[in-house]
């Protein structure tokens, strides 16, 4: 799998591990070879003393009388050569092994050695020079250049180098096993969440326990819950609009079947038009009964949305007033809207809240006589909501049933109007308001007459 979270996190340990190793390497190395040649360089220059210390002047001539046992002993136990030169001031070589170039430059008497690298007959050699003194000689001071191959140098090195990445090696070894480890079981418990999931029945929606997860799946198990609970919701809600739709259309699909089979066994041509005016009036009630459902489902669905924008209140509810003037004609009731002076911006969905001004206005015109009035409007509260108010001075809901009208398909009882409809319409207000976080009051109307509901949408 390439995007294996063991894998990601093996490569994110394994890299620092590994680059940490190949630094460590290096600076050992670079330390190591540091170590041997001051070591070796101060030993080659112990060899220079010794030159120094067999020079010879016999008759204005100088010689170095070295026995095969001292130069045996420079060459470290035979894992090196060693070369040995001694020139006059002037450059001119004295004593010692031709094989060596001159010295590039000497030190003065007293100065540090000079040390250099040589590539001699295909072989790396380490050089230094010094001066002497040379009282007896009538030059008064000599060059002695001394050479050695680098075999017992680089023994060294590697001895160290080993010493000291070995161990290393071994523990990042010993690391990667304990990380791999380590990982392993570290994401046991998201297996366990894969293994849970899998097993589930696909209609088994219900929380994924967080009690062994670990801190940092938690977000993910919230979310997820969530995503669940969000589905557990929109299939309530689809269930919901089927029974809805099961409850309410049932009743009114027979009686039009039965007024549809009662015009074609009627010959009388006026009976026939009175079915078709009650079939047309079934049909006006059913087509309203299905937008109602429909408001409702949308409503719900609005709930669990977050895409509100900004809407002027007045503006909503205006449209809304506007839209329902014709029915306020029609039964002869007075409709007066008040807006607020100033602008009521409140976060929402501006369909939704017409639906909700336009269920509320319906309510209040139909439970209404002819003659009555309605008033509905906006204006901030003192407690920094906006209130939307919808007052009319028609029947009235009486004191114990005023928690219950909002209830799905319930409707006042004990009315002497012929008030059809399906006891949806203030679900569909309880919905939208739900989703806009608003609250909703009923009261008495003015004079203690009709009904005065009250929506406070947060500012």
């Amino acid at each position: 799998m390439n995007n294996s979270i063991r894998k990601k996190l093996m490569l994110w340990l394994m890299v620092p591990l590994m680059t940490l190793l190949v630094v460590s390497v290096a600076f050992t190395y670079l330390i190591a070879d540091h170590f041997a040649r001051s070591l070796y360089d101060r030993q080659l220059l112990n060899s220079a003393d010794s030159v120094a210390g067999r020079i010879r002047v016999r008759d204005d001539r100088v010689t170095a009388d070295i026995p095969r046992e001292v130069l045996d002993i420079f060459r470290h136990n035979y894992r090196d050569d060693f070369y040995f030169q001694v020139f006059s001031p002037d450059g001119l070589r004295l004593a010692g092994d031709a094989i060596l170039p001159p010295p590039r430059e000497a030190p003065a008497v007293g100065e540090r050695a000079v040390f250099r690298m040589e590539q001699v007959s295909g072989r790396e050699l380490r050089v230094g020079v010094i001066r002497m003194l040379a009282p007896e000689s009538p030059m008064g001071s000599v060059i002695i250049q001394v050479a050695e191959t680098r075999n017992a140098r680089r023994e060294l090195t590697q001895q160290i180098l080993a010493g000291i990445v070995l161990p290393q090696l071994i523990l990042i070894v010993s690391a990667v096993v304990a990380v791999r480890v380590g990982v392993t079981k570290g994401i046991k418990p998201l297996e366990n969440i894969t293994t849970a999931v899998a097993r589930r029945d696909p209609r088994d929606l219900s929380p994924i326990d967080q009690g062994e997860a670990p801190e940092e799946v938690g977000p993910l198990l919230i979310s997820l819950n969530d995503l669940l609970a969000r589905a557990r919701e929109d299939i309530a809600r689809q269930r919901r609009f089927a029974s809805n739709a099961a409850h309410q259309l049932r009743t009114p699909l027979a009686g039009l079947k039965t007024y549809a089979d009662l015009a074609k066994k009627e010959s009388d041509p006026e009976s026939v038009k009175d079915l078709l005016r009650q079939l047309d009036g079934g049909i006006e009630r059913m087509t309203r009964t299905v937008q109602q459902l429909l408001s409702l489902s949308k409503a719900e669905h609005a709930a669990t949305q977050n895409a509100f924008e900004q809407v002027d209140l007045n503006i909503a509810v205006s449209d809304a007033t506007e839209g329902i003037v014709p029915e306020s004609i029609a039964r002869e009731v007075e409709l007066d809207f008040l807006a607020s002076e100033q602008p009521c911006f409140v976060q929402g969905d501006r369909i939704g809240i017409q639906e909700l001004s336009t269920n509320l206005l319906e309510n209040a015109i139909r439970y209404n006589h002819p003659g009555g009035r309605v008033m509905i409007s906006v204006s901030p509260s003192d407690n920094g909501s906006i209130d939307l108010v919808v007052e009319d001075d028609g029947i009235g809901i009486p004191e114990g049933e005023r928690d219950r009208v909002f209830e799905r398909f319930y409707r006042v009882t004990g009315s002497d109007l012929d008030v059809p409809g399906s006891g949806l319409g203030l679900a569909i207000v309880t919905e939208i308001a739900r989703a806009h976080d608003a609250a909703i009051s009923v009261s008495e109307g003015s004079d203690g007459k009709g009904t005065r509901i009250t929506v406070s949408f947060p500012a």
